[in-house]
């Protein structure tokens, strides 16, 4: 309960008006639900390359100072709720675990954000999607 009040405290102090969803996401610096979903659509779109991917995900990082474990955390639970095939989720959610367990060993960011376009591209080699 504390660390809300600390939240809409925050916030509350930093944008004028209406304390919102937006103004908690902007904020907090946590990728918003529609954020994480756009780019769940886009790397599941089988027209977008591995380069387009990762340049996208860089640029949305970046431009927006996201962390990749909190991009990535989230990123896991969107899919759990996207209409998937059962072995593109379980490749995916594999495969996301083992790009968590490396970022929290030390690796490199810019190779694990490639790691996880890569394992877009092998579940929709998968599954069709």
């Amino acid at each position: 309960m504390r660390k809300v009040l600390n939240i809409f405290q925050t916030t509350s102090m930093g944008h004028k008006g209406l304390v919102d969803a937006k103004a908690v996401y902007d904020s907090t610096g946590v990728p918003s639900p529609e954020e994480i979903d756009f780019f769940l659509r886009t790397l599941l779109n089988s027209a977008v390359s591995f380069a387009a991917g990762l340049a996208s995900l860089q640029q949305m990082l970046h431009a927006k100072g996201y962390a990749l474990d909190d991009f990535l955390l989230l990123m896991h639970r969107r899919l759990i709720a996207q209409e998937l095939p059962v072995q593109q989720r379980l490749q995916l959610t594999v495969a996301l675990a083992d790009i968590d367990h490396r970022l929290k060993q030390g690796c490199s960011e810019s190779m694990q954000l490639a790691a996880i376009i890569g394992a877009f591209h092998e579940a929709r080699a998968l599954g069709g999607a």
